[in-house]
């Protein structure tokens, strides 16, 4: 079990930073309910709800040799992760056996910190510190100074994990769009978007459906070879110019299923269509 850590020009575990992971915890995403309650009608009035941060707690221990060296430690744990720009975190996992057996004698010593069976997790999340890191002294023995220390992050923007963005080749008209995510992913709440390219001559409309959702666009001009539609939910361009008002202003959503796929389709003749900065949200 390790963190990885992405801030600035810094990639790196938690425990290259000298603190062996004992436990990670993420919270599920907090659900924020809008109800009314009305005299004289029993219960309340629904009003929606949302999901609005996750926690992740994160405790580990290090050994120090020194006083000295243990404000140093502090020092620099406080200097990474007590900042006011949000990070990514992701949790790592052992790919080996969970008890490994040997005669005695067989091997001289072993590293607690080594990180060839450690693999990162498919998600991560975007965070900041919450409240204050907690340090207690555990005692003393010939290593040094053994402290625990105890992390609590929050999520900063997105409640969810989120994957790396990447970018997706859609390779006909219609098709199926992957989705692994738990958690629906808007265009209203991630920037991702979809490009199409014409590839011939397409009169002067067209349309783009992903799951029930239809774009639909209506120039005054004929789509030609070349042309570039972005559709970024909330402004729609044609060769970097805004079209907005030649289209129906509809934006799409990346729901969760079962299947883990999500049908998509154009009405264009011949086109080339990429998912720009698509992630997954996990709840």
């Amino acid at each position: 079990m390790d963190l990885y850590i992405e801030k600035d020009d810094l990639k790196t575990r938690m425990s290259s930073l000298g603190v062996l992971v004992q436990d990670i915890k993420v919270s599920n995403a907090v659900v924020e309910s809008n109800r009314k309650r009305i005299n004289g009608k029993n219960g309340n009035l629904f009003m929606g709800a949302t999901l609005t941060e996750k926690k992740i707690s994160v405790v580990g221990k290090f050994y120090v040799p020194d006083e000295l060296q243990d404000e140093l430690m502090k020092d620099k744990l406080n200097g990474i992760f007590a900042d006011t720009e949000p990070y990514f975190i992701t949790r790592m996992y052992n790919t080996g056996a969970l008890y490994d057996f040997e005669r005695p004698g067989q091997k001289s010593g072993f590293d607690l910190f080594k990180s060839e069976s450690q693999r990162k997790y498919h998600y991560r999340y975007n965070v900041l510190l919450d409240g204050e890191i907690d340090y207690s002294f555990m005692g003393y023995s010939s290593r040094g100074l053994l402290y625990e220390v105890s992390f609590t992050f929050v999520t900063a923007d997105i409640p969810f994990g989120v994957t790396i963005p990447k970018t997706l080749e859609l390779p006909a008209k219609s098709g199926f769009i992957e989705y692994k995510g738990t958690a629906p992913c808007s265009q209203l709440e991630w920037p991702w978007s979809v490009e199409l390219t014409a590839k011939a001559s397409s009169g002067n409309t067209f349309t783009f459906t992903i799951g029930g959702k239809v774009f639909r666009y209506t120039g005054s001009k004929t789509i030609v070879s070349g042309d570039v539609f972005r559709l970024e939910g909330s402004a729609f361009t044609l060769n970097s110019l805004n079209i907005n008002d030649k289209t129906n202003l509809e934006y799409f959503v990346l729901e969760p299923n079962q299947e883990g796929f999500l049908p998509y389709n154009t009405s264009m003749s011949n086109a080339s269509i990429q998912l720009l900065n698509k992630v997954d949200f996990y709840r």
